[in-house]
């Protein structure tokens, strides 16, 4: 009986003891509860309510900024530095925005095959619908176009002369001076003929008079008129005479000068004439098969105009700046680049990958260093005192 009743009590406090387990049980969940919902108002899952890393900055990152040489925008110099307007730009943008970066070099004819895939900056290429399509191109920070660079030919003076007089702004000139003196013969007749029948009498007097103010203003000066308002007339006359003739003369000289270095081409008019070089696989070279136009292609810049100056070609079609460059380092007595260009377009900055958060700041950048006077001596340093 007294084991029973052990037996008993045994079995009341296990009881006790199960139940005071769960009501803590209970009260644990219960206050668990509230935690996890608000973890999951906050979107995380009930057991891992911890912030997300943040991902780390591009500016942060090292970028790799792809080139090749081509003066005077791409320059490497013996000693393996970087340098030329585009890389200059380049360095200051990336010193403002805060890129760290490092530049990897290509060969000009393979790297559109290769550099959209492994660079994130490339400096520097033509803003056209075809970079558009590999990279996102940044705003343009230079503006120009293609020209034509020929050889300068002299030519004898007979050639010169004859062309000279020839020439429709010439006989234009000729014209209007033949007019003014006759013009002048006619006042000088109407003032002189009753009082000088000799010289000026009838109507032959009006060619008497043109010849007097030929003579007059060609220097030579035989006094033909006696009346005081003749007289005033002839003296106003042979003045006006010296001043025009002196400017006139002057004038002849310099257009003869200038006549003597003449080139065979003259525009892109001319080009189906001639023999034209470019380089191959460049903007130029694009232009020219647009147009049906057949080209001997080289391999860079240089060799193009060494070409031009050899007679291997009549015309160099390129970009303007880059053609001066070259034109002007080595070959400015025998070869000129003609003023004005075509197909005209702007140059920018490549971006892709890792570069394209940081589009805005770069433009902003380039925009606050194309508008500055740095910008401007960075322009006549490469290219000269006009910055083209």
């Amino acid at each position: 009986m007294t084991f029973a009743r052990g037996l008993w009590a045994a079995g009341v406090v296990i009881v006790l003891v199960l139940l005071t387990a769960r009501a803590h049980a209970d009260a644990g969940a219960d206050a668990a509860a509230p935690a996890a919902d608000a973890a999951v108002d906050a979107g995380a899952p009930p057991d891992a309510a911890a912030a997300v890393p943040a991902v780390p900055s591009t500016a942060k990152k090292k970028l790799v900024v792809g080139t090749y040489p081509i003066a005077p925008f791409i320059v490497k110099r013996d000693g393996g530095e970087w340098t030329g307007i585009s890389i200059e730009i380049w360095k200051r943008v990336a010193r403002e925005v805060g890129i760290d970066y490092e530049i990897r070099e290509y060969e000009r004819t393979t790297w559109r095959d290769r550099a959209h895939k492994e660079v994130d900056v490339w400096v520097s290429m033509n803003i056209t619908e075809a970079g558009e399509k590999k990279f996102d191109l940044s705003h343009a920070f230079y503006s120009t176009g293609l020209a034509i660079a020929v050889r300068k030919e002299a030519k004898g003076g007979g050639a010169v002369l004859w062309e000279a007089l020839t020439s429709s702004a010439f006989l234009k000139v000729l014209g209007l001076v033949s007019v003014i003196l006759l013009l002048m013969g006619v006042v000088m007749w109407l003032i002189e003929r009753k009082r000088n029948e000799d010289e000026f009498g009838g109507a032959g007097g009006i060619l008497a008079g043109f010849f007097w103010a030929t003579e007059t203003f060609i220097g030579y000066n035989d006094p033909q008129h006696r009346t005081r308002l003749g007289r005033s007339l002839g003296i106003t006359w042979a003045i006006v005479s010296v001043l025009a003739l002196s400017g006139f003369t002057a004038e002849m000289s310099s257009q003869l000068t200038a006549s003597r270095l003449t080139t065979a081409v003259s525009g892109p008019k001319d080009l189906p004439r001639v023999k034209v070089g470019t380089v191959e696989k460049s903007q130029g070279e694009k232009w020219l098969n647009a147009r049906g136009l057949s080209a001997k292609a080289y391999l860079s810049p240089e060799d193009l105009v060494k070409g031009l100056d050899a007679g291997e070609v009549d015309a160099a079609v390129f970009e303007s700046p880059v053609l001066k460059y070259h034109v002007k380092q080595k070959f400015e007595e025998r070869l000129t680049v003609l003023s004005g260009t075509f197909d005209n377009h702007g140059y920018g900055i490549g971006l892709r990958a890792e570069a394209l958060p940081l589009r805005k700041e770069i433009n902003l950048a380039l925009l606050r260093i194309s508008q500055s006077g740095e910008f401007e001596h960075l322009l006549s340093e490469w290219l000269g005192a006009d910055g083209n």
